[in-house]
């Protein structure tokens, strides 16, 4: 464990009042406030009171015992793991890049039609280039992507680029009002030569859901966050997203 740095009151005021200024230079505006105990209590309630927003309180121990009923001053590592996500802020979207929006003209003077589709059109797709590239397969199966969509007819969409009727490439989306999420990216040999998936993603992200609040592409993290797919984040962020952490804890819970 690192050294602890020692600080007096009140430059430990100070630094919240810093802290609070840097938050309001940057346009944040927070909606909410968890304070994570112990150390984020007091950063936390006075944050809260300066903006004038509610704050929770958030209880994590990762201190060792120094006997029953009592807490040592001894810190103990605490477990979690970290994904990076990639999303875009659809009301300040940043460009896309030049390589992606030429692809996307590409796909659009090559007369690739994008449209709605079912999981069993796109299957084969996205079975196929799963398979070949990465030599993995679907989570779900055809059958189980089919019971959902039924089920969640107004949140789950198929969407497919075509040439001639045929699918090249494709993609699921969880639309969830505020935040349009994309799962099961593929893209086929052809449709890489027609920039199927950039023209793909440029007709959901500016036309079909620019009325959302973000546009999300998941994780790019592998083994549980320890491994990050530069290539395939690289993708993502040329069409014009950023990282987002999903950070996840391990908690003893006594009961």
């Amino acid at each position: 464990m690192s050294k602890k740095l020692i600080i007096d009151w009140n430059e430990y005021n100070r630094s919240i009042d810093e802290l609070a200024v840097q938050i309001s230079d940057s346009g944040f505006k927070p909606s909410f406030i968890i304070c994570i105990a112990r150390g984020g209590l007091r950063v936390g309630d006075i944050l809260s009171r300066i903006f004038k927003v509610k704050c929770g309180y958030l209880g994590v121990e990762s201190y060792s015992s120094a006997g029953e009923g009592k807490v040592s001053d001894v810190q103990n590592e605490l477990t979690f793991a970290r994904d990076l996500s990639t999303t875009i802020n659809l009301n300040d979207p940043l460009p896309f890049q030049s390589m992606r929006r030429r692809l996307a003209q590409k796909g659009a003077k090559a007369d690739l039609k994008i449209q709605k589709s079912t999981p069993s059109e796109i299957w084969p797709t996205l079975e196929s280039v799963l398979f070949e590239r990465h030599n993995v397969r679907p989570v779900h199966s055809m059958s189980e992507m089919t019971l959902l969509r039924n089920l969640f007819q107004e949140n789950i969409f198929c969407w497919a680029a075509k040439y001639k009727e045929s699918v090249l490439s494709c993609v699921i989306i969880y639309d969830a009002c505020s935040v349009a999420h994309a799962q099961y990216i593929a893209n086929s040999e052809l449709g890489r030569s027609f920039g199927a998936l950039d023209f793909l993603f440029q007709e959901l992200i500016e036309i079909h859901y620019a009325d959302n609040l973000f546009f999300d592409f998941g994780i790019s993290c592998e083994k549980e966050g320890t491994y990050l797919n530069q290539g395939l984040i690289n993708q993502k962020q040329g069409f014009g997203g950023r990282g987002i952490v999903h950070d996840f804890y391990e908690l003893t819970i006594e009961r």
